[in-house]
């Protein structure tokens, strides 16, 4: 296998078993999209291809994962490809592959653009032999921060294995997780894409999603899996769990032996491997380190504003208390503080006043495509707590434009326009960046597809 791995592969588990023709084939040099100049076919499968590509006005080296026309028309295809648009575009986390953009181009193929990951798999990494202790400890942070990020955008891998984590330049604290393509979407409605089928990899998957413990299917599958993981990276070999579907659903009746893995590790596994989901570690929050549990709350920051206000608000209290004994000798004596003649002199110092983010208010005007394509239309969009999103039909009444983003403390705001069709597919987005006051929002950028240009110039409509 090649030394140079994408930020995902074409599933085979799930594609039909045919050989990729040539008239499915992108030569290098071709443009696609108007946008991305192929450079190489890095893999192809049964269902699609994947290339290494140039974006042409930012330079950026892209991986480029397409389905072939032909599958394209299955709706079961289709939706595993769109299932993986639909769930990248949610995450956003470095130990996640980072998604740029999902298309239908002109000769039928569904393309998806993502981050190009260059490095091995840790698969291949484990043929050489286990991971020394710190760097599982390294490996298990970085894995179990982003499939927390995932969960708790209600996105669930279901097929976490050692082929689906590559590692850029070979660095295990730069792990990334990859291949999306049957995560299941708690938050959806009705039955999930694959039904009853059996979804993820024998060796690596819950014991639920073979049917067992009731057969019901959420993030507990992804910790039962990393566990999996964990302990093959401490032995160099994936662990006994039956080579067939009858023999994997015996191997999950009961905990799998970790008895070859050292005693601190096991401990720490044991909570993440237990075959009922009732019983097994209920969320992958308390394995992440104090550090990153700090920046997953630092999301809710009105939370943080509220707790810098009141230390700012006692330590004002506290130094007013410290300055009464010169006017009120009665409660000095009380406090025990000295007059204030008989200190020494101290030095003043100034605490700034807690950062102010926009919590609640609605902007509307005029959201400008390039002109001859959409000239302008009405949009509305509601920011709650530092966030913002808005929606609003296109020109053409079957599309729908979606605006999501953040404030910072500076009133900067970062935005991502999607225009989407009626089956949520994304035709185009742009990044757009400006600010953000009590009265106005202005931002702008360009789409990726089109490369026109985009902006916002809205007031505040309350």
């Amino acid at each position: 296998m090649s030394s140079v791995e994408t930020a995902t592969r074409v599933s085979d588990a799930v594609a039909p078993p045919a050989a990729a023709s040539t008239s499915s084939t992108y030569r290098p040099g071709a443009v696609l999209l108007t946008s991305f100049r192929i450079e190489a076919l890095v893999g192809s499968g049964g269902m699609g291809s994947v290339y290494r590509a140039t974006h042409l006005l930012t330079g950026a080296t892209v991986a480029i994962k397409t389905i072939r026309s032909e599958y394209a028309a299955d709706p079961r295809m289709a939706g595993l490809f769109r299932r993986e648009a639909q769930s990248l575009r949610r995450i956003a986390h470095p130990a996640i592959v980072r998604y740029e953009g999902a298309f239908a181009a002109a000769d039928g193929h569904m393309v998806l653009v993502m981050e190009f990951v260059e490095g091995p798999s840790l698969m291949d990494v484990l043929r050489n032999g286990p991971l020394p202790a710190r760097a599982i400890a390294a490996l298990r942070d970085r894995l179990a921060a982003g499939l927390a990020a995932a969960h708790r955008e209600g996105v669930v891998h279901r097929d976490l294995s050692p082929d689906n984590v590559i590692l850029p330049g070979g660095r295990i604290e730069d792990a990334k997780i990859i291949d999306f393509g049957i995560a299941l979407q708690e938050r959806s409605e009705g039955a999930t894409l694959v039904g009853s089928d059996f979804a993820g990899k024998l060796a690596w998957a819950a014991p639920e999603q073979f049917g067992l413990f009731g057969g019901k299917v959420d993030h507990r599958a992804d910790i039962f899996s990393l566990g999996l993981v964990l302990a093959a990276a401490a032995v160099g070999r994936p662990l006994e769990m039956g080579t067939s579907l009858n023999a994997a659903v015996r191997a999950r009746g009961t905990a799998p032996d970790l008895s070859a893995l050292p005693a601190a590790l096991r401990k720490s596994l044991q909570p993440m491997l237990q075959p009922d989901p009732v019983k097994r570690l209920a969320s992958l929050e308390g394995m992440l380190p104090v550090d990153q549990r700090a920046a997953w709350i630092g999301a809710r920051r009105w939370r943080w504003l509220a707790a810098a206000c009141l230390v700012v608000a006692l330590g004002t209290t506290a130094l007013s208390l410290w300055e009464v004994d010169a006017h009120d000798h009665v409660l000095g004596r009380v406090l025990g503080t000295k007059p204030a003649a008989a200190r020494k002199p101290t030095a003043t110092v100034a605490i700034p006043p807690a950062p102010t983010v926009l919590t609640e208010a609605r902007y509307g005007g005029t959201a400008c495509h390039a002109g001859h394509v959409a000239p302008c239309g009405s949009g509305i969009l509601t920011v709650r707590q530092g966030r913002l999103v808005g929606s609003w039909p296109a020109a053409d009444d079957r599309l729908t434009n979606i605006v999501e983003g953040s404030i910072d403390e500076r009133g900067v705001v970062r935005l991502r326009w999607r225009r989407v069709d009626a089956g949520e597919n994304l035709l185009d987005q742009a990044h757009l960046t400006g600010t953000i006051t009590a009265a106005r929002l202005q931002a702008a950028g360009k789409w990726m597809n089109e490369a026109a240009d985009v902006q916002i110039v809205w007031t505040r409509i309350n």
